[in-house]
């Protein structure tokens, strides 16, 4: 059998049994390093979301604004409540016209097609 001999800043030739323990180890590396990169990416990411989470919170927190603005915001949910519930209210009557009006149409052609089967006009 041949036997190779590594000499000293040379690399073993291709398809020796040590080249491809080299080439493995080489790989292995790499996807370790890639692993690691991954990981303190993932890291990274999760660290900004909850610090991004945890700036919004405490800045919309009802308990850091001044008692006026406190007062004011709940006014104006109060407001805004009251004119939902007056264009729900509206809504409803807009549909009972609607349907009315369709209803009174109805009855108008009725009316105008007996008229012309009589023979009189209108």
């Amino acid at each position: 059998m041949l036997e190779h001999r590594l000499v000293p800043g040379r690399s073993a030739p291709r398809g020796s049994p040590c080249s491809q323990h080299e080439s493995k180890a080489k790989d292995t590396e790499a996807e370790q390093l890639r692993e690691r990169i991954w990981t303190y990416a993932q890291r990274g990411v999760i660290m900004a979301v909850v610090f991004l989470r945890r700036s919004v919170s405490s800045a919309t927190s009802s308990g850091d604004r001044p008692p006026q603005l406190q007062e004011k915001v709940e006014e104006l949910t109060e407001r805004n409540q009251s004119l939902v519930k007056e264009r729900d209210t509206e809504r409803s009557k807009v549909t009972l016209v609607e349907r009315d009006k369709k209803e009174l149409e109805r009855q108008l052609d009725e009316v105008k097609t007996k008229l012309a089967t009589t023979g009189a006009t209108p």
